[in-house]
């Protein structure tokens, strides 16, 4: 069994003009409870819903970040529904500040898991890129690249079955390939070390660079090593476990190719490789039942789940989500002219 490493302090986010404390309530529907991460030019809080009672996750823009705005916008209005994705289930909006609520996931994430225990079993990180590899294809079938791909952004359910469930999260950054661009060109989009080498040069956003990231996560997974920005990747692919099935070794040297054209040409193509029978998940084996009981280990419901008297009260502007794959584009509309424009003139 794999040892938990003594967990650090929580990260908390930047203090200044417009930063969120603890017991803020946004547009009277939402009070933030504790930040749980951070990335993307966004901030993770645990929340609750004074509408529902519910305690979910709100996602919140920093404001210091120009356009992220209408990413967030485009964010709401770009569900893609699939097992392996995690969809924003409302918004609200209130004095130019955003945020999306959405499920919040009790497993921790992919980042959280290598933290804890350091490399994981083969087994188990091919359960998990097998699963990434299904969401990112939904994503990409979709005509939508994700962009910040890395072990943060992979949640994990839990589920107390002994076997993970992993949700590709943070829409914060990506783009519609048949939609305007609304990062300026002359900034670089995506998180150091797990960016693909054509997207930190500038170039346009392609599948490929998601699925690079992806090998950047799946050695962090085989590793336990965070990726170093200047190590090459011819580094990085020799560095992989002698005891990982030489079928997932190749599979990650090739994610992590400096050449396109020397990775799989999709995510489906990538999935399709983990359809191997070294790769089975076999329940016990190496090590994957001890990982997973970390697992189950869901967050405790909160002490007051109403909403407690006297919350500030402000209007509210939210946009429901409606049971279909795409919101109308009404929703997006409801914002105020005054917040859309706030956010053009940061683009400027």
């Amino acid at each position: 069994m794999l040892p938990p490493r003594p967990p650090g302090p929580p990260a908390m986010p930047e203090r200044g003009p417009g930063a969120t404390v603890r017991g803020q309530v946004l547009a009277g529907r939402v009070e933030l409870l504790d930040p749980v991460g951070e990335g993307g030019g966004s901030v993770v809080w645990r929340a609750r819903d004074l509408r529902t009672g519910e305690v979910v996750a709100a996602k919140l823009l920093r404001q210091a970040e120009a356009g992220s705005l209408l990413r967030f916008v485009q964010e709401s209005s770009t569900r893609i529904r699939h097992d392996h994705v995690l969809a924003p289930m409302t918004w609200v909006a209130e004095d130019g500040q955003v945020a999306l609520l959405m499920e919040l996931v009790g497993g921790g994430s992919v980042a959280s898991l290598v933290g804890d225990f350091g490399a994981l079993p083969p087994l188990l990180a091919a359960e998990l890129l097998r699963q990434a590899c299904e969401g990112l294809q939904a994503v990409h079938e979709a005509g939508v690249v994700h962009r910040d791909v890395t072990p943060a952004n992979l949640l994990l359910r839990a589920t107390g079955a002994g076997r993970p469930h992993l949700l590709l999260s943070d829409f914060g950054v990506a783009v519609r390939l048949d939609g305007p661009r609304l990062t300026r060109v002359d900034r670089v989009v995506g998180t150091p070390g797990y960016s693909a080498p054509e997207q930190e040069r500038g170039g346009d956003p392609a599948p490929a660079q998601d699925l690079y990231a992806l090998g950047r996560v799946a050695h962090e997974m085989l590793t336990g090593l965070r990726p170093q920005p200047d190590v090459p990747d011819v580094d990085l692919s020799g560095s992989l476990p002698r005891e990982a099935p030489p079928v997932l070794r190749d599979l990650v040297r090739s994610l992590l190719a400096p050449d396109v054209r020397d990775r799989p040409v999709s995510a489906s193509d990538a999935r399709a490789r983990l359809d191997h029978p070294d790769l089975a998940w076999r329940q016990g084996a190496m090590g994957e039942v001890e990982v997973l009981d970390h697992l189950a280990e869901e967050d405790p419901p909160p002490e007051d789940p109403l909403p407690r008297p006297g919350a500030r009260s402000a209007r509210e502007v939210t946009g429901e989500q409606a049971g279909g794959p795409v919101v109308a584009l009404a929703a997006v509309a409801i914002l105020s002219a005054a917040v859309l424009l706030w956010a053009l003139v940061q683009l400027l």
